[in-house]
């Protein structure tokens, strides 16, 4: 089967969406900014994109190894 493609051959991956005032709240509760915590939502639903996964232990040990590297790449 072929990999969705937009009209401009790009590959789709599929949509990311954020509950917004779910994330305010979460922010605050955590103690992060707004901008932190939806750049840690926006990571998160990209490395489920990418087939990352947090269903067993060790699969959530890669999937947070794989976020905090990135999220100190981007400098958060």
């Amino acid at each position: 089967m072929d990999e969705p493609r937009s009209p401009a051959g790009q590959l789709l991956m599929g949509d990311i969406i954020i509950a917004p005032n779910q994330a305010l709240g979460d922010a605050r509760e955590e103690g992060v900014t707004p901008e932190q915590k939806f750049r840690e939502l926006i990571l998160h639903s990209i490395l489920h994109l990418m087939g990352y996964d947090h269903e067993t232990p060790a699969d959530a040990r890669k999937m947070e190894k794989m976020r905090a590297a990135l999220l100190n790449r981007i400098g958060t």
